[in-house]
């Protein structure tokens, strides 16, 4: 959903039992990623909520940066989401200088 790549496997056995599986890799035609810019800033407007799909790792840092920092979530995601990096990176950035 999130590339340019359709991947497709098969499981190859012997008997009944799986011995290993054959892939199929594909370029997908016509179709751009649909995976959301987690670098723009959100509107001043709208209350600061994480963005859906944020890996466990990303949560973890954002509450470790949190309690040394004693910042809240929003804010610690907002100024992690205004460095020019991607969001993991920033807030590797971010914990490594708290």
């Amino acid at each position: 959903q999130y590339t340019d790549l359709s991947v497709m496997y098969e499981p190859e056995k012997l008997g009944r039992s799986i011995v290993g599986y054959h892939f199929k890799i594909d370029k997908k035609q016509d179709e751009q990623p649909k995976r959301s810019n987690l670098k723009s800033t959100p509107s001043p407007a709208l209350p600061l909520t994480p963005p859906m799909g944020l890996t466990l790792a990303e949560k973890n840092m954002i509450k470790k940066i949190c309690a040394k920092s004693g910042e809240s979530e929003a804010n610690v995601l907002a100024k992690a989401q205004a460095m020019s990096v991607e969001l993991f990176v920033a807030l590797d950035q971010m914990t490594k200088a708290v």
